[in-house]
């Protein structure tokens, strides 16, 4: 026993001595190769292997995708979902340089550990992971290059194909699938990873591209080839899809039976449920509908109900029943709550059909939805924002319109019916805030019961309607709106739009207690108000809250009268220009004519009425309003133009002509041509009196000719009258110049100091600050030290550092920058896009600032060059607003 112990130490002494021997890279011997090949695989690449799986495998549970459109074959989801991956992806490419920095033995051109090529493979899958694209993009070709006679260089470029349709190079990534297809020949060259992936990406390609019809070919062999339960369902769903979009109705629903029959996922599942009634070739409707009542009513498909709604619409548009389709995209947008791609599409559509219908007022709060929605980068963005807001500007003066004419009415009552009215509208408000009252009751008992069901009834229409106006939610956010357009954020208090009211304190405190009090007697016999009453102290349960926002005294009704003027012509004008609907703007301009006579818009009013009546061929009335106009403003430019359709035309030849002709004038001032210059002057005044623009250049091409040909005071003289008859000309300052130089060289006694040109000196304030997005940069977190402990945040920011970005060897310093606050930072960046990605990562979860009011901290990133003037000058707002005006969101 002792013996055979002995021979034991022998042989792990050996064993030891023999591994250490064959640490060192730099001789070839068999020893070492075997040392470097079995650590390089189970100690390094092995590990950074793993970190790579979980990391796609968090990526396949986190992604969300938009089963709006045909679905791509892979999805890398965001870059948000890609910052989250960087924990196990650093680990992966941190185990990929150590595989190669100390086990690669390279001698004589040749690799002899076999796991270098894979670590470097490793390295360029987690940057693609990560979607940092270029240092992605360098790998893979350099695995592809270096390892050209290995068949790992046919999966680099499989891979580096897939780099180019993520970054849109599409015509580099179809030159290497093509070489990778040619490839395909020799079975046995090909990798088995190549093989059963190529077709996929060949599909991706092209769907990415917009052809998607030639990716059917590539689909249909990769459900032969590729691997993978998930993998093949996803396909069959796409196919579906492309089916369904070649209204390839039975092949789709093949599809969409494979796909549910397989149990995917919950949203896939639902997704293939809803394309399978689109597509089922059923002629009676009826039972698709009633399928989708039954999902509607399903707890689990809360969060789908806008999909239903949708699907129900398209349903419904194929049985051309508009109305109901409308009816459903409408339901559909009130019952969006997380899927905003379907809350676009849905909101989109029935802005579309409504438009189409005339029904501007309702088009326009479903385009409004869509605009709120979306960024600039949503294709035809600008289009359906000029829609939106134009709309938005009908609505608005519809709304005033309706509401000033009501208030009108309701003013000229008798009091026994004004008060009906007042009190049927108390009636339907107590009504409403009981069922809003129930709906929470019923909100509380379900979330007791742990139920999180809203009510049907909860879901609001963008234009529900309540009958009185100030109950009308949508009016009363556009009204809100335009409120702040006008005013900003004010806080809700008497005198809201004056922002000094120490002024008014004696004025107010003398006011009789009287006013102040409920007047009970505030209502004489004939209706109405008598004195002062503060509406204030009124709720929507009382009369008067109403009878105090009619317009009883005569300036009140005038304010009324003018703010309808100045909304029909609006309307009219909106629907003339704008939406070409002649019907709606005659009887918006014949009312504004008809009411309110002598109107100041009454030109404009009969010219667009000639207009459009012209335009419908009803001449009586066209010729009316063309009478009247000529008679009453027959200098007009309106007028010109209906005795001379080509008045404007002509004007701008003449304008032409003009300018023609002051070149010519001009050429003979620098040909000292100056009596050319006094005679072609002469010429102008005669024929272009009227071009105020050229007018005051040929003036002062002639006053300094006088110069040269007579003497300075006619110059002078020239000068002066120029000035005084063209005051805002933008000739103007050089005749000031020559004329002020002359007085005072010559004295020759003009008084025209008045006439100096008054400089206001704008000084634009420079930012200390310089942006540039190449410089080094660190994030910055301002705290609040009284409330904020630094210690544990830099603890959990150096713990953020290491799980996530360990490959940028981060540090976190913090100072004192005043007596209530402190600044950490993160350095060091290589350029502004890096310190985003980190600003971005730092809110997707709340390990750093969960259990930090929001309003103690201000993160910002900032640059190396910036940090030291920010850190001198201590003011944490400008530096903010100097980030906030070159970094818009």
């Amino acid at each position: 026993m002792f013996r055979l112990n002995n021979i034991f130490k022998i042989f792990v002494i050996l064993l030891s001595v023999t591994m250490l021997a064959s640490c060192s890279t730099k001789k070839n011997k068999w020893n070492r190769r075997v040392y470097h090949n079995l650590t390089s695989h189970y100690n390094v690449w092995w590990n950074g292997n793993q970190s790579v799986n979980e990391g796609e495998k968090a990526l396949r549970e986190s992604v969300d995708d938009d089963y709006m459109k045909i679905l791509p074959v892979f999805n890398y989801g965001t870059k948000e979902d890609a910052l989250a991956l960087n924990s196990q992806m650093d680990r992966a490419i941190e185990k990929s340089a150590i595989c190669i920095q100390r086990h690669s033995m390279r001698f004589s051109g040749k690799e002899y550990v076999k796991w270098i090529d894979d670590a470097f493979l490793m390295m360029a899958k987690s940057h693609f992971y990560k979607q940092d694209y270029i240092p992605a993009r360098r790998t893979f070709d350099y695995v592809a290059n270096q390892y050209r006679n290995n068949d790992i260089s046919y999966s680099a470029n499989l891979w580096l194909a897939k780099t180019y349709i993520q970054t849109e190079q599409y015509q580099k990534a179809e030159a290497l699938l093509q070489s990778l297809m040619v490839a395909s020949a020799d079975q046995n060259k090909m990798p088995k990873y190549v093989r059963t992936n190529l077709d996929l990406v060949l599909a991706d390609y092209y769907i990415a591209t917009g052809k998607s019809n030639d990716a059917v070919r590539y689909l249909k062999s990769a459900l032969l080839s590729a691997k993978g339960r998930d993998m093949k369902t996803r396909v069959m769903f796409i196919l579906g899809q492309i089916y369904e979009d070649q209204d390839d109705d039975s092949r789709a629903t093949e599809q969409f039976l494979s796909v549910i029959k397989r149990h995917p996922s919950y949203e896939m599942s639902f997704e293939a449920k809803m394309n399978l009634a689109k597509c089922s070739d059923v002629s009676d409707t009826s039972t698709i509908m009633k399928m989708f009542r039954k999902m509607l009513d399903d707890v689990k498909n809360l969060e789908y109900k806008d999909r239903i709604y949708y699907a129900m619409s398209e349903v419904a548009l194929k049985d051309n029943n508009e109305v109901q389709c409308i009816d459903y995209l409408r339901k559909s947008v009130a019952a969006s709550t997380v899927n905003n791609n379907q809350k676009v599409q849905s909101a989109l559509k029935v802005a579309t059909m409504l438009f189409d219908n005339s029904d501007y007022v309702l088009s326009q709060a479903y385009y409004d939805t869509v605009v709120m929605s979306i960024d600039r980068s949503y294709p035809k963005y600008d289009s359906l924002l000029y829609l939106s807001e134009m709309l938005g500007d009908l609505v608005l003066n519809l709304t005033n319109y309706q509401l000033q004419d009501s208030l009108l009415r309701l003013a000229e009552m008798d009091s026994v019916s004004r008060n009906k009215v007042i009190d049927q509208v108390i009636a339907e408000y107590k009504e409403e805030q009981k069922r809003i009252e129930e709906e929470k009751e019923l909100k509380e008992q379900l979330a007791l019961l742990g139920v999180d069901e809203t009510p049907k009834s909860s879901f609001t229409d963008p234009m529900s309607q309540t009958g009185w106006y100030f109950y009308n939610s949508s009016s009363i956010t556009r009204g809100l709106s335009e409120f702040r357009k006008k005013w900003g954020n004010r806080v809700l208090e008497d005198f809201w739009q004056i922002s000094n009211k120490q002024s008014m304190q004696e004025e107010e405190e003398s006011e009789d207690d009287e006013n102040l009090a409920y007047n009970e007697e505030a209502e004489g016999k004939d209706g109405k108000l008598k004195g002062k009453t503060d509406t204030v102290q009124y709720t929507q349960l009382d009369r008067q809250y109403y009878l105090s926002q009619l317009p009883f005294t005569n300036e009140q009704k005038e304010d009324a009268n003018l703010q309808i003027s100045e909304a029909l012509n609006n309307i009219g004008y909106i629907y003339y220009e704008n939406l070409d609907d002649y019907p709606r703007s005659i009887e918006a301009y014949s009312e504004l004519d008809k009411r309110y006579p002598e109107n100041k818009n009454e030109l404009s009013c009969w010219y667009y009425l000639y207009k459009m009546y012209d335009r419908l061929n009803e001449t009586d009335k066209a010729e009316k309003y063309k009478n009247l106009l000529l008679a009453k403003y027959p200098d007009s430019n309106h007028a010109k133009i209906i005795l001379d359709p080509e008045y404007f035309i002509k004007e701008t030849r003449k304008g032409a002509e003009a300018s023609e002709f002051y070149a010519k004038t001009f050429d003979a001032y620098k040909d000292g041509q100056y009596q050319r210059v006094r005679m072609n002057v002469e010429r102008a005044r005669i024929f272009y009196a009227n071009d105020t623009a050229l007018m005051p250049r040929f003036e002062f091409l002639n006053a300094i000719s006088l110069g040269y040909l007579e003497v300075v005071d006619s110059m002078a003289h020239a000068l002066y009258n120029l000035v005084s008859t063209y005051p805002t000309s933008s000739i103007k300052p050089y005749a000031m110049e020559v004329l002020l130089k002359a007085n005072d060289m010559y004295n020759l006694g003009f008084n025209i100091e008045s006439a100096r040109p008054k400089i206001d000196t704008v000084v634009e304030e420079v930012s200390p600050y310089s942006f540039d997005v190449n410089e080094t940069y660190y994030v910055m977190i301002v705290c609040n030290t009284k409330n904020v402990r630094i210690n544990p945040l830099k603890v959990r920011l150096s713990d953020f550092n290491k799980n996530n970005f360990r490959m940028l060897q981060l540090t976190v310093k913090n100072v004192m920058l005043n007596k209530q606050e402190s600044v950490i930072t993160i350095e060091n960046f290589e350029n502004l896009a890096q310190a985003k990605d980190y600003y971005t990562a730092m809110f997707l979860n709340d390990y750093l600032f969960g259990g930090i009011s929001e309003d103690q901290y201000k993160v910002c990133p900032i640059s190396q060059k910036n940090y030291p003037v920010f850190y001198q000058l201590k003011n944490v707002d400008d530096y903010l607003n100097f980030w906030r005006k070159n970094n818009p969101k």
